[in-house]
């Protein structure tokens, strides 16, 4: 198989793997067979993995409120991922300003059970990054997420950082506006040209994003 033909089989994983973290229906054989393509395009063609998980991460974290929390994250003097009010970022806690938890454990809790497992410090890292730029994301994911079988996979951390910011979305009641799918085919297929240093869309994701947004002073209503 020839490099474009991998990227194309691989558009066609992406395609299945926006599907299969917004349908709670998806098999679990294929949920698995998912994840092993999704790996192995990850240590394949690391650079468009990056591109790709990078680009979705901030486009969605880009179509919250500009004044939600999340995307104010900063680091204390320890290094340590803070909010705005304080609060260290990465477990369930970190939710329930829009999520109220109503069960002791958070596994079978209806809003928080994405978001039992806390974020690992990778994880929260890149949300952190993509708050700032998808670029900014990209490099970090590439030099602190190596895909070496002794430490954690790219694409574990990325989708981990997917998965809590698409929870982010539910809690505003945007999780069945289909922009998740519709941004993650836009990156797969400018992907190629971002690796190559080619002039791309800028301005259709712009177009995308702010279609999906919701608008500053949502956050601080729905609270």
């Amino acid at each position: 198989m020839t490099a474009s033909d991998y990227i194309t089989t691989s558009k066609e994983w992406v395609a299945r793997w926006t599907i299969s973290l917004t349908t709670p229906l998806t098999s679990l054989r294929m949920r698995n067979e998912i994840d092993k393509e999704m790996r192995l395009f990850a240590q394949r063609m690391p650079e468009y993995h990056a591109v790709i998980m990078s680009g979705v991460l901030h486009d969605l974290l880009y179509t919250l409120a500009p004044e939600d929390p999340w995307m104010h994250l900063h680091k204390d003097e320890a290094g340590v991922l803070r909010l705005p009010g304080g609060a260290s970022f990465g477990t369930w806690e970190s939710a329930t300003d829009l999520a109220i938890a109503t069960n002791a454990d958070k596994g079978r809790d209806l809003s928080l059970s994405p978001l039992a497992d806390p974020l690992t410090d990778g994880s929260a890292e890149l949300i952190f990054h993509a708050s700032h730029s998808w670029d900014e994301a990209q490099v970090f994911l590439l030099a602190n997420c190596p895909t070496h079988e002794n430490r954690r996979h790219s694409f574990e951390t990325a989708e981990d950082a997917v998965r809590w910011v698409l929870a982010r979305r539910q809690a505003y009641a945007m999780d069945g506006d289909g922009f998740f799918p519709i941004t993650a085919a836009a990156w797969a297929n400018r992907a190629t040209k971002v690796v190559a240093g080619e002039p791309w869309d800028e301005a259709r994701m712009l177009r995308l994003r702010h279609g999906a947004s919701f608008e500053p002073g949502t956050y601080n209503k729905i609270r």
